[in-house]
């Protein structure tokens, strides 16, 4: 919804207001339809709006309550503002303005921090508590909503972006060289609270900060818990009800006062998504054609119109298409840095920044997208292998072989491929790292391949392989990235991107039921396209693969784009870093330009850092 920034001088010497304007002015594009501040002595906020709910004056930032004594700089949804306002209401609270940006201030008067387990959404906020002399740092569940900081012990600073922060004199701009290591030989990345900068961290999703002269406190105050397992004796009634809570998370997130869309790709999540929109808009009057966005290629091997054609043809669509081009892909990776402030995975963040854009062109502000679906419904290739091996632990040897064979089948894998997955989780893992041998992780490409810290200890289940593979996916590997992505992207167009299927009855609901009905059969998502029988299209329904984002950067990198690629690999600038082997670099890119598309991912981050590094000046 907005861009948030603010300064608390822990030393208590005054807020540079000229600082907390330069910083919230570097966040201007997140909240282009109005801006404020507010300074007191040792703290100052600051505020971009994007107007979506109650577009008056009344919905101005930063807020404060009746008396002053406290103020939020805010941004997000809180989509079930509407049913937690009357309760306060009832308890003497005023109100005057519609927004959910007061509900917030007036819950965390009446409940205090514990209020944040009331709200069902995204959100982000710093706010300021006068009386008891203390910041209140927030995220949402699964950090769909970003918030990063920075201090040095005297002074604390917080933005939505990074590049806020770096607009304050005293942040420092130097590379964290631990996570450029395990971005660039493992592909790593978000997967800590450190970010590409050192000295900037993200605030972890479900985390929640008070920060004052006495110190800084954090905690985690919402935990999904896999060892809870309902008991299904009807196994018709989780698909029902996983209808109705999907229903109803697409629901609340078509609140708005202004005009919604909807990204759709062609796959299953969005598709199911757009599907259930119209379905909502029909039953409530709303505005039909519903309004799609679109990236597409002229290339059939990454363009998804066919099944885009399939979703129009049953649903009243106002179809918009952007067709990402090649054209300067250094300068795009260049653009693509400084809206994402951090390096990236691929050229699909720079088709989605496309479709926010024709978003924006269409004067729409706010967008459903399918986000996080993926995660906690295993519907990556990877989750088939824990499935299986949570089978053999139960001893149900006839499952698991069916849920092997169609795992190797829909995924082309040799036997020793699949089987070498399915070791990861079901042999011991001091056996596994002798079958792998030692060499794992080992980069020629880098300076000192070596150089890795140790990996975050994750948390195991006693409920399963399962379980751990979809909270690691959700809050380590996966979605940490392409949350912080399409946030980006979204809001570097002045528009705001809501994910139905991170609404945490959603994602408790299905963590509660048998991995059977995650996958079954080989086939990911299975309650979701149960669920969503007669509702999308049956070639997309039950299409038993995973179609990622396509974008054809290796065909550019090692094709239109590769004399600008080997000009960057072999610069003086690359060789100079420190970081990369250069020798490395060039046998890797050689390699791939003569047919190795395993490269495909190495080459791109290998551009990707180098063109961040230019980027920032550093």
């Amino acid at each position: 919804m907005c861009g948030i920034a603010g300064i608390v001088r822990l030393d208590g010497a005054a807020v540079d207001r000229g600082v907390l304007r330069a910083m919230t002015d570097a966040i201007a594009h997140r909240g282009p339809d109005d801006f404020g501040y507010w300074l007191d002595a040792g703290v100052g906020l600051g505020h971009r709006r994007l107007s979506i709910i109650d577009l008056s004056p009344a919905g101005h930032q930063p807020m404060s309550n009746e008396d002053g004594s406290v103020w939020i700089t805010y941004n997000g949804e809180v989509y079930n503002f509407q049913d937690i306002q009357p309760e306060l209401a009832r308890a003497g609270h005023r109100f005057r303005s519609r927004s959910d940006t007061e509900v917030i201030l007036h819950s965390y008067e009446q409940w205090g921090p514990e209020c944040l387990s009331r709200f069902n959404g995204m959100f982000a906020f710093g706010l300021w508590d006068g009386p008891r002399r203390r910041l209140f740092l927030a995220r949402d569940r699964f950090g769909v909503k970003p918030l990063f900081y920075w201090t040095d012990g005297r002074t604390f600073c917080f933005a939505s972006e990074i590049k806020a922060l770096l607009a304050h004199p005293d942040v420092p701009k130097r590379p964290q060289l631990d996570v450029a290591c395990d971005y660039l030989a493992e592909g790593l990345i978000d997967h800590r609270t450190e970010t590409f900068f050192e000295g900037i961290y993200c605030l972890p999703p479900s985390t929640a900060m008070l920060v004052s002269a006495d110190g800084t406190r954090s905690w985690r105050y919402f935990r999904l818990d896999p060892e809870f397992k309902r008991r299904v004796e009807d196994s018709r009634e989780p698909i029902e009800e996983f209808r109705s809570l999907f229903s109803d998370a697409v629901r609340l997130r078509l609140i708005s006062d202004v005009r919604v869309g909807t990204n759709l790709s062609g796959g299953l999540d969005s598709s199911c998504v757009a599907s259930m929109a119209v379905a909502q808009l029909r039953r409530s009057g709303g505005y039909l054609p519903h309004i799609t966005f679109s990236a597409c290629f002229d290339d059939p091997e990454f363009d998804e119109r066919p099944y885009i054609d399939l979703v129009a043809r049953e649903l009243p669509l106002e179809r918009r298409e952007c067709f990402p081009e090649d054209a300067d892909l250094l300068e795009q990776i260049h653009a693509l840095m400084k809206c994402q402030d951090q390096p990236v995975m691929s050229a699909a963040m720079i088709a989605k920044g496309d479709v926010m854009a024709l978003a924006r062109a269409n004067s729409i502000k706010v967008v459903l997208e399918g986000q996080g679906a993926d995660e906690y419904l295993a519907g990556y290739s990877d989750a088939a292998a824990p499935a299986v091996a949570d089978q053999l632990r139960r001893g149900r040897l006839g499952a698991a072989l069916r849920q092997f064979s169609a795992y190797r089948r829909l995924q082309g894998l040799t036997l020793a491929q699949a089987a070498r997955s399915v070791a990861r989780y079901a042999v011991p893992s001091g056996l596994l790292h002798e079958w792998r041998g030692s060499s794992n992780g080992r980069a020629g490409w880098l300076a000192d391949p070596n150089r890795r810290r140790p990996p975050v200890e994750p948390v195991r289940f006693a409920s399963g392989h399962l379980d751990h593979w979809c909270l690691e996916a959700m809050f380590h590997h996966f979605l940490p990235f392409y949350l912080r992505t399409d946030d980006h992207n979204a809001m570097a167009h002045g528009v705001e991107g809501r994910q139905p299927f991170l609404d945490y009855r959603l994602v408790q609901f299905v963590l509660s039921l048998p991995g059977d009905y995650r996958i079954q059969n080989g086939i990911s998502k299975w309650i979701l396209r149960e669920a969503m029988s007669g509702i999308v299209p049956e070639p997309i329904r039950v299409y038993p693969g995973k179609r990622p984002f396509p974008t054809p950067d290796g065909k550019w990198m090692h094709g239109s784009q590769r004399a600008a690629v080997e000009a960057l690999l072999t610069s003086r600038s690359f060789a100079s870093r420190g970081i990369f082997d250069p020798a490395g670099a060039r046998e890797v890119f050689r390699r791939f330009c003569d047919g190795d598309m395993r490269l495909r991912p190495v080459v791109w981050r290998l551009v990707n850092y180098e063109q961040w590094l230019r980027c920032f000046n550093i």
